[in-house]
């Protein structure tokens, strides 16, 4: 154990006095806002850009924010993008999720007593966990169940074509770093495993539906946004079929092909400004012929410093890992994984 005796002492001294002043230095920009407004934030737009790009992560608060900016000029294409299918339904926001499998409910005319297994999963922020509310139809089952992460929850209910399992999320949280969230993992009816990804699976937050075929959350951004757009010819989906290490770098991969496809040279991302620096390195590390423009969003969260440690530690070790890592790597494992 050389490396604790006596001949390391001052070396050891050394690296106890460089994390000090790092994590000093990082605490001392964090609060004059240096790192938000210079050292992660870029404010790049490109005026003769035709395409605008939303990045399929950022939460639907910043939905309007997003439709304004692409009405604010006459822009061709506004492209949502995303990455992999999920096993989970997620609810990110407070709202219900509506279960109406008639062709299972109608193996009987009247209603019959069937033995339901939910399979949720909730998520802590705030030191809370998830809570939701079970009904069948207008009937509340369960009152303010807490999903201490996965939960099994069975139960009997009688059910019949007419009938719908509604589970209601109650508590959502969001600051920009902690995200409470609702997945449903599975649902069996009578042992029999019911499709959650179907027509006959809705989401239902903002006071709109949105049905669970779309499989993942960018998905239901993409088909909101689509009900905002009256021509429903401007909004387009671009789903990427990579898995690299660097799933920043796997949504840009796809999103890169599908503007050479398309013949458009140009792109202004919007983001969210903490993350700015990192998507602008991370087409650039794709194509640097690619003319990238950037507008952030100011994060509007409940905490006004939401650039807490983790978060600014994670975007400059993010933003120097894109710079640093050559791309033949990055790319390995996504040639690798393609289907």
């Amino acid at each position: 154990m050389m490396i604790f005796g006596k001949k390391t002492k001052a070396q050891r001294k050394t690296v106890i006095y460089c994390i000090f002043f790092i994590c000093a230095a990082l605490i001392i920009i964090d609060k004059l806002g240096f790192t938000r407004k210079v050292l992660l934030r870029v404010y790049e737009p490109i005026e003769t850009a035709k395409v605008v790009l939303c990045e399929g992560w950022l939460p639907t608060y910043y939905i309007d924010t997003v439709i304004s900016i692409f009405n604010a000029k006459p822009y061709e294409k506004l492209i949502v993008t995303d990455i992999t299918n999920s096993k989970y339904v997620n609810l990110p926001e407070n709202g219900k999720l509506y279960i109406t499998d008639t062709n299972l409910f109608n193996k009987l005319a009247h209603p019959y007593k069937r033995n339901l297994t939910l399979s949720l999963i909730g998520s802590k922020a705030n030191k809370e966990y998830t809570k939701v509310n079970i009904f069948i139809n207008d009937s509340i089952v369960f009152d303010t169940i807490e999903l201490v992460n996965e939960k099994i929850i069975k139960f009997e209910a009688f059910l019949s074509k007419e009938d719908t399992i509604i589970i209601e999320f109650v508590n959502d949280f969001y600051d920009g770093v902690h995200d409470r969230n609702l997945y449903l993992s599975s649902l069996q009816i009578d042992n029999q495993e019911i499709k959650i990804h179907s027509d006959k699976v809705w989401l239902k937050y903002r006071g709109r539906f949105f049905n669970t075929e779309t499989q993942f959350y960018p998905r239901n951004l993409f088909k909101y946004l689509l009900t905002q757009d009256n021509e429903n010819q401007k909004v387009e989906f671009v789903y990427s079929e990579t898995y690299g290490i660097s799933k920043t770098f796997n949504t840009a991969h796809g999103a890169v092909k599908w503007l050479k496809e398309k013949g458009y040279n140009s792109v202004n991302i919007v983001t969210l400004d903490f993350h700015s620096r990192r998507t602008y390195l991370t087409y650039k590390k794709i194509d640097p012929e690619l003319n990238i423009g950037i507008i952030p969003i100011q994060n509007t969260s409940n905490q006004a410093g939401i650039f807490s440690k983790a978060r600014t530690l994670k975007e400059i070790f993010g933003c120097l890992f894109i710079y640093l890592t050559p791309k033949k790597v990055l790319e390995y494992k996504v040639r690798g994984r393609n289907k």
